[in-house]
Formats: C-alpha cells, sequence, structure tokens
C-alpha cells in the first residue's frame, strides 16, 4: 500500500511540474508577428517582401504574355494564355486563380508594412516615412492590374486575421480607384525624386508614383489630370 502511494505522489507532482510549462509560445520553425516587426531590420525585410512578390510570375514576371493575346505575339501553352485565345478557360482555371492570388499576396504584404512599420519605435521617422510611402506606391500598383482584370474586387486596407470576417465582398471599381489614386498621390507627395544610395536603386520614387497615377487617369479618360500630372512629373528634370 505504501508503495501505491509513492508512485502516486510521484505521479502528482510529475503532472504539477508539467503544468508549469507555458504552453502559449511562438512557433519556432516560422516567423510570427510575435517576434518579428520589431526593428528598423524587420521593417527593411518586410518592405523587400512587397517588392518580392512582383517578381511572381503571375504578378508581374511573365507580364510580357499579355502580348500573346494581342497581334504581336502567339502562344498556346498556359504561359502563353493559350486557354484565353482558345476560349477554354473558366474563372476556376490557373490562368485566372493565380493572377488573383498572387496580386492579393502582394497587397496582403503592404497593408503588413503599413499597419506594422508605424509601431517600430527603433526606427526613423524618415525611414518610417519612405517604406510608407513605398507600401502604398506598391498596394496602388497591385489594385491597379487587379481592377483592370477582373473590374469589381475586394478592398482590403488591412491585415486580415481570423478575427475578421474573411468573406469580403467586392467593393465596386470606382473604390478600387478612389483607393489607388490617394496612395499614389500619398506617395508622390513623400518619395524622393532620386536615391542618395546606388543601393536603392530601383525603389519607387516620386517620378514612379506620378507615372503610374498619370497613367491611372489615362484608363480613366481623365485627360486634363493626365496632362497635369505629366507636367508635374516632367518638373522633376531627372527622367
Amino acid at each position: 500500500m505504501k508503495k501505491y502511494r509513492i508512485l502516486l505522489g510521484a505521479f502528482v507532482a510529475s503532472m504539477c511540474l508539467n503544468s508549469c510549462y507555458e504552453l502559449d509560445r511562438y512557433p519556432a520553425d516560422q516567423i510570427s508577428d510575435g517576434i518579428f516587426w520589431q526593428t528598423e531590420t524587420h521593417a527593411k525585410q518586410g518592405m523587400m517582401g512587397v517588392y518580392a512578390a512582383l517578381r511572381e510570375d503571375n504578378a508581374f514576371g511573365m507580364r510580357f504574355a499579355y502580348d500573346c493575346m494581342s497581334d504581336i505575339g502567339v502562344g498556346y501553352d498556359s504561359q502563353g494564355f493559350g486557354p484565353v485565345i482558345l476560349g477554354t478557360y473558366s474563372d476556376r482555371h490557373a490562368l485566372v486563380e493565380d493572377k488573383w492570388k498572387s496580386l492579393y499576396d502582394g497587397v496582403m504584404r503592404a497593408n503588413l508594412v503599413l499597419q506594422k512599420v508605424p509601431g517600430i519605435e527603433s526606427m526613423s521617422e524618415e525611414l518610417k516615412t519612405q517604406y510608407l510611402a513605398e507600401a502604398r506606391f506598391l498596394r496602388a500598383l497591385y489594385y491597379f492590374n487587379l481592377v483592370r482584370l477582373f473590374g469589381d474586387v475586394p478592398l482590403i486596407k488591412i491585415q486580415q486575421t481570423a478575427a475578421h470576417d474573411l468573406q469580403v465582398h467586392r467593393a465596386p471599381k470606382e473604390q478600387i480607384y478612389e483607393l489607388i489614386i490617394q496612395d499614389l498621390k500619398d506617395a508622390a507627395s513623400l518619395l524622393p525624386a532620386q536615391y542618395e544610395q546606388s543601393s536603392d536603386i530601383g525603389r519607387a520614387t516620386k517620378g514612379a508614383s506620378l507615372g503610374l497615377l498619370a497613367k491611372v487617369y489615362l484608363t480613366l479618360k481623365r485627360y486634363d489630370d493626365t496632362i497635369s500630372t505629366i507636367e508635374e512629373l516632367e518638373t522633376l528634370n531627372v527622367y
């Protein structure tokens, strides 16, 4: 009987010791919000992630393939938009789904920068302003392609989590264009015309923002706005 009491006591003690472990821990095999977005390095890495989404084939990596849907190119495989040319694709075709996913991945990454960077205390306000402006430029670029490909699309401006309603309905394309124009105006007002460091060549600039804004206005047939934006771009005297 004494032996069983000792074993029972040992079992209870082991359970008490085990219960002291912290179960609410961050994943060790991946980056999470709990340990990321804490430093300037994290902000830089996050910003590079927004640019990296451009390289996806279904974002801009295979953009030249759009020529296959005109009279200057031809292609009958998926990369050449063969199913589109033949009229055999549907809204469930990979050509459609993958473009939707890749472009919204870019939007999501830009939204993360816009939401997380302002809270990084160890980062200078000047660099914060630059990164936020770059994120706005890129978000506008991703949405500009979404709205031209699909028309009305979900308008998402925050990081979505399980606490949000993930069944986001499509917003009228007019609202999408409003966001695009405002993002580009904000980016143009905050970004430099040129960067001092050669390592920054290729980042979004004031001129890139104005150039894209002019293209948006042209798409909307707002010709007076198009002309005034191009004139503003020309006054920079760097392009």
